[in-house]
C-alpha cells in the first residue's frame, strides 16, 4: 500500500492539523498584544505564527517518538499546520489594517477626547505609551491635579516608530504635580501650567537621537516649569542641555522655585544649565545635589564660576545638601565656591561614604579640609555625615 494511502490529504487529522495552529496563532498573537513589552506588541502576529508553527513541530516530534497513538511523524501533517498558521497571519494581518489608528475616529480626533470628558479625574499615570500615527494630541481634563508619564525599556526598533515622534500638548489648568521619567521618544509641551508646585524630570541619555532634537524636547519641556516650587532633574538631562548652548537664552525666570534637586549623577557645578538656573531663580532657598558635587576641570580661578553671582546666594539659599562627597580635589573646590558665595546660608550637609567610618585617618583629613574652608554666611555650620 503506498504512502498516500496511509496518511491521505484529506483525512481529518488533516483538518485538525490546520484548525490547532489557526487558533493557536490567533491565540499567541492576541497574548501578545496585551503584554507589557513594546517589542513583543509591535511583532504579535510574527510572535503568534513562530509559536504555533513549534507548537505543531513539538507534536510532531512526539508522535515520532511515540508518545501519541498514531502512525509517526508526517510531512503532511507538517503542511497542514502551515497552512492553518499562514490563513490566521493573513486573518490577522487584514484585522489590523481594517482598524488602524487612522480609521479609528477617537484616534483621528486625538486622545485628549477621553480625558476632556473626564470631569472627575485627578490623577493619571501613563507608562510606555506610544501614540501610534499620531502627530499632535492633547491631554485635558477639568480637574486633573496629577500627571506622570514613564517611558521606561524602549527597544532599539521601536525608537523608529512614527508615533515617537507625536507633539503632545499637556493643558494643566488644574495640574499641581508633573513627573516624568524615562526616555524622551515624543515632545511633550506644558500649557496653562501656572498652579504646577512640584516637577520631576528624570531622562536617560539616547544615542539613537540627534542630541539637538533630545535638547529642544527638553527645553520645551521645561519652559512650561516656570512657576514651580520644586523643581527635581536628572544630571543628565542637564548634561544634554548643556551641549546645546543655542537654547541657553531661552531660559525661562524660575520667580517661584525653592527647592532645587539634582538626582541621579554627580553634577559640575560650571555647568553651564545648572549656573543659568540659579541664576534665573531669584527665591531658592535649598539646594540639593544628591548625588554629589564636582568641576569639569580643576580650575584656579573658581570666583569667576558664579560670575555674576546668582541673586538666589545673595538672599535666600538657607540649606546646601551634597549627598556624596569623597574628598576629591575637583570637590573641595566645588564645595569652597559655594561657602564663598552663599551670604546668607545657614547649613550645608554633606555626606561621606560608610567606608570612612572604617578610616580615621581619611574621615580626619575630609573633615579638616572642610572646617577650613572660608565662609561668607558668619551662621553657616557644616555637618559631615557618613551612610
Amino acid at each position: 500500500m503506498s504512502n498516500n494511502s496511509k496518511d491521505p490529504w484529506w483525512a481529518p487529522d488533516k483538518l485538525y492539523h490546520l484548525l490547532f495552529c489557526f487558533s493557536l496563532t490567533l491565540l499567541f498573537s492576541s497574548l501578545a498584544t496585551r503584554t507589557r513589552y513594546p517589542f513583543l506588541r509591535r511583532h504579535s502576529i510574527r510572535v503568534g505564527s513562530v509559536l504555533s508553527l513549534l507548537s505543531g513541530a513539538v507534536k510532531e516530534a512526539a508522535d515520532h517518538l511515540g508518545f501519541f497513538k498514531s502512525s509517526g511523524a508526517s510531512a503532511k501533517d507538517a503542511v497542514a499546520d502551515f497552512i492553518g498558521v499562514l490563513i490566521a497571519y493573513l486573518v490577522r494581518s487584514a484585522f489590523d489594517l481594517s482598524y488602524r489608528p487612522e480609521h479609528d475616529p477617537i484616534h483621528a480626533r486625538g486622545v485628549s477626547m477621553l480625558f476632556s470628558g473626564l470631569p472627575v479625574l485627578e490623577e493619571l499615570k501613563l507608562e510606555d505609551c506610544s501614540w501610534g500615527d499620531l502627530k499632535f494630541l492633547t491631554i485635558s481634563a477639568p480637574k486633573l491635579h496629577s500627571l506622570s508619564i514613564f517611558k521606561m525599556g524602549m527597544l532599539d526598533g521601536d525608537i523608529k516608530r512614527s508615533g515617537d515622534l507625536c507633539l503632545v500638548m499637556i493643558v494643566g489648568d488644574s495640574l499641581k504635580e508633573f513627573y516624568y521619567k524615562g526616555l524622551m521618544f515624543a515632545e511633550y509641551c506644558l500649557y496653562n501650567s501656572f498652579s504646577l508646585e512640584k516637577a520631576e524630570i528624570v531622562t536617560k541619555p539616547e544615542y539613537d537621537r540627534k542630541p539637538t532634537n533630545i535638547a529642544r524636547f527638553l527645553w520645551n519641556l521645561l519652559i512650561g516649569l516656570s512657576g514651580v516650587e520644586l523643581l527635581r532633574l536628572s544630571s543628565d538631562m542637564v548634561k544634554v542641555l548643556s551641549n546645546s548652548p543655542e537654547f541657553l537664552p531661552h531660559m525661562p525666570m524660575f520667580n517661584n522655585l525653592i527647592d532645587l534637586i539634582i538626582v541621579d549623577k554627580r553634577v559640575d557645578l560650571d555647568c553651564t544649565v545648572l549656573l543659568k538656573i540659579l541664576q534665573k531663580s531669584p527665591c531658592l532657598q535649598t539646594l540639593n545635589f544628591s548625588e554629589g558635587i564636582s568641576l569639569s576641570l580643576n580650575r584656579e580661578e573658581d570666583d569667576m564660576i558664579l560670575d555674576p553671582v546668582p541673586l538666589c546666594f545673595l538672599s535666600h539659599p538657607k540649606w546646601i545638601n551634597i549627598g556624596t562627597y569623597f574628598g576629591h580635589e575637583k570637590e573641595l573646590l566645588a564645595v569652597k565656591i559655594l561657602l564663598k558665595n552663599a551670604i546668607v546660608l545657614d547649613k550645608i550637609n554633606i555626606t561621606c561614604p560608610a567606608s570612612y567610618d572604617k578610616n580615621f585617618d581619611r574621615q580626619v583629613k575630609v573633615l579638616t579640609q572642610l572646617l577650613e574652608l572660608p565662609r561668607r554666611s558668619q551662621n553657616c555650620k557644616i555637618r559631615a555625615l557618613t551612610v
